[in-house]
Order: C-alpha cells, then structure tokens, then sequence
C-alpha cells in the first residue's frame, strides 16, 4: 500500500512538471513570437526612417546651402565692422592730434601777436622822440626784430590754419565711418534674424517635406491604382457590348427568314457598334458636374511645397459648402466606394466615356444604378472638403475634362 502510495506520489509529480514545462515552452514560444514580431516592426521602421533621411537629406540642402551663405556673410561683415572700427578709432587719434596741434599753434600765435604789438607800440614811441635818429643801428635792429616776430606769427597761424582743416577732414571720416559702421551692423543684425529664421525653417522643412512627398508618392500610388480598376471597368465594358452584339445577330439570324443580297446593309448591331466607336473617338459638351472654380488644372501641376511638378489625370473644382454634385451625362454605375487619395469615389460608365467623381461626403446612387443627366449622385463636404476631384477617360486613357465643358 505504501509502495503503490509512491507510485501514485510520483506520477502526480511527473504530470505537475509535464504541466509546467509545457506552460513554460507555451510562454517561451508566445514571448520568441512577440520578440519576433516586434523584431519585424523594428526592421520595418528603421527601413522606413531611412528612406524619411534620404529625402530629408534633400530637402534640407537647400536651406543649408542658405545658412553657410548666411553665416559666411556675416563672417565677412563682422570682420568688416571690426576694421570699420579700427579705421573710427584711427580717425579719432588723428581728430585728436590735430586738436592739439590747432590749439598749441593759435595758443603760439597769439603769443606771437601780442610781442608784435607790444614792439610796435615801443618802435612807434621811440620814433616819436626821435631816438632813432641819433642812433639809426637800434632802428635797424628793432624793425627786424619786428619782421622776425612777424614771421614767427605767421608760421603758427598757418599751422593753426591747417590743424584746423585737418580736424574738420578726420571729424568728416569718422562720421562717414560711424554712418558705414552702422549700415553694416544693421546687415549683421538683419541676416542674423534671417539666420534664425532659416534655422526655424530647417527644423520644420523635414516634417513639412515628409507630408509633401508622402502625398505625392499616395497621388501616383492612386492614380496607377486607379488605372487598374478602370482597365478592368473598359475590358467589363468591351466584354459587355460584345455579348450584346452577338445576341443581336442571333435575334437578327433568327428573325431572317429569306437569304439577304451580298449588297444588303450591314446588321444594326454592327452599325451600333460602329457608331459606338465613331462617338468614343469625339469630345461630347456637357456642363461641370458641380459649379465652382478650378484649383488643380489637368497635366502638370507646380506642387505648393516642393520644387517639383506633379502630373494629375483630373481637376478639382473647388465649390460651396455641401455642394450637390450631378451626373454629367446619361450612364450606369460601375463603382462606388473609398479609393486610397481620392476618398469616396463614384465611377459612371457614359457610354463612350468614363466619368470618376472623387472625394464625395456623401455618396446618393448604388453599384449598377442607371442615372440621368443631372441626377444627384452625391455631395461635398464643408471647408476644405468642398472640392470635388473629377476625371474623364477615354479607352482608358485620361482627358482634359475642361475640353468637354460648355465655353
């Protein structure tokens, strides 16, 4: 009893430790599926953030180029101004010894003047009492004195004369140079705001870039997307008029009961089918599909952000808000739905032609629905969704539906 006890003891302990092994490679196997997914998630993000540098590498080589410019220039100017000052703090020395020299000569000068006429004075009064003509040697002597006094005042008046026009030349080019300094260290000041503006624009070019590009690259994305589906809505339609011409000539085969002239006409499917193509090959005039004005033309088109062109296969017509929206011509619905850039997309066969009503709030006929021309199909939102995105294809290939509206 013991023994079997034992038994049963470690059975039990076999199966808790099967158990738990089992739950841990469960777990193990939960946890190496999420590390590998979350693996894959990483692999798929860093692919994505490099191809986000690529193009942000390109789009911030522009506004590079713009501050090396920038920050050169102001290199240039500073060091401009800094000789602008050295050349101000020249002016001002040679301002300053030109002031000495003027007050030192004038201060000599008057010096000068005063011994003159005090010699004059003295010369006049010997004169008077007739001194010199006992003694005409101290007449000699005092007039040279005098014309050599003179010559002394006229020196320093000429040297005053030209300290003066010094001062006013050096006063002229340190306010010419003070003028020059400012003008530069306004440049300085502008291209410094100039700098911080383009730096502003550098950290917020990469997001605004992204955005652009992502929209462009969903455009193309959509437009050969919708290529498809219109390849395949032509082939439906050729397959379509082909079997209804086969079912015409055997209601046609059935219906002869009498052999027909080799110069009989030709079977009214076949004239259908050729008046078809003879229509398809022509441009109908039917009216805009919602009035408003065109905001993106049919071609090649200047994107608002980029320094590229993008091509559209349609227009856009921006209208009011909440704009109904009408059938351009008699047809039948061969797609409805959300279709990647273009939003809510209605697809009406016309018969000749394909018309893609794109970016609709809200959508008013079914798959299959024929529709008059003028019938509501659908309707614009509001603000920014009042633009209605329109196309036109032929055999498949996209037309200027501005060519088909009534001038």
């Amino acid at each position: 009893m013991f023994k079997y006890s034992l038994k049963i003891k470690a059975y039990a302990l076999t199966l808790i430790l099967l158990f738990t092994a089992c739950l841990f490679a469960s777990a193990q196997q939960n946890d190496m599926k999420q590390q590998t997914n979350r693996l894959s998630n990483i692999e798929r993000n860093l692919k994505q953030k490099q191809a986000e540098q690529i193009k942000l590498l390109r789009a911030e080589r522009t506004v590079r180029r713009d501050l090396e410019f920038l920050n050169d220039a102001i290199k240039k100017t500073e060091k401009r101004l800094q000789d602008l000052s050295d050349d101000i703090k020249n002016a001002e020395q040679n301002l300053s010894k030109a002031s000495r020299n003027y007050n030192d000569a004038s201060k000599s000068a008057n010096l000068w003047n005063q011994t003159i006429l005090d010699d004059i004075w003295l010369f006049n009064k010997m004169a008077i009492v007739n001194r010199y003509e006992r003694n005409p040697v101290e007449y000699k002597i005092r007039e040279n004195a005098i014309k050599a006094k003179k010559n002394k005042f006229d020196g320093e008046q000429k040297r005053a004369d030209s300290s003066s026009s010094d001062m006013s030349k050096w006063q002229k080019t340190k306010n010419d140079l003070a003028v020059l300094r400012d003008k530069e260290s306004k440049l300085v000041n502008e291209r410094k705001n100039l700098t911080a503006e383009k730096n502003k624009l550098l950290k917020s070019t990469s997001s605004q870039r992204l955005k652009a590009e992502r929209e462009i690259q969903e455009l193309k994305e959509s437009a050969a997307a919708l290529q498809k589906v219109m390849q395949n809505l032509v082939q439906e339609s050729k397959r379509k008029e082909q079997q209804r011409i086969r079912e015409e000539q055997k209601k046609q085969a059935v219906s002869v009961r009498a052999p027909q002239p080799e110069t009989s006409l030709r079977p009214r499917a076949e004239i259908s089918k050729a008046r078809t193509q003879a229509d398809s090959k022509k441009r109908r005039t039917i009216s805009p599909p919602v009035s408003g004005r065109v905001i993106l033309h049919f071609g090649k088109n200047q994107h608002d952000e980029l320094d590229t062109f993008v091509i559209s296969n349609g227009i856009k017509l921006k209208a009011d808000n909440g704009a109904a929206v009408r059938s351009v011509e008699p047809g039948a619905v061969v797609y409805l739905g959300q279709f990647r850039s273009y939003g809510n997309v209605v697809i009406i066969d016309h018969n000749g032609f394909f018309a893609v009503y794109g970016q609709l709030n809200k959508i008013f006929v079914k798959d299959n629905q024929s529709v008059k021309r003028g019938d509501t199909i659908g309707q614009l939102g509001s603000g920014d969704n009042s633009v209605l995105y329109f196309e036109i294809r032929r055999d498949n290939v996209p037309d200027n539906p501005m060519l088909w509206f009534k001038r």
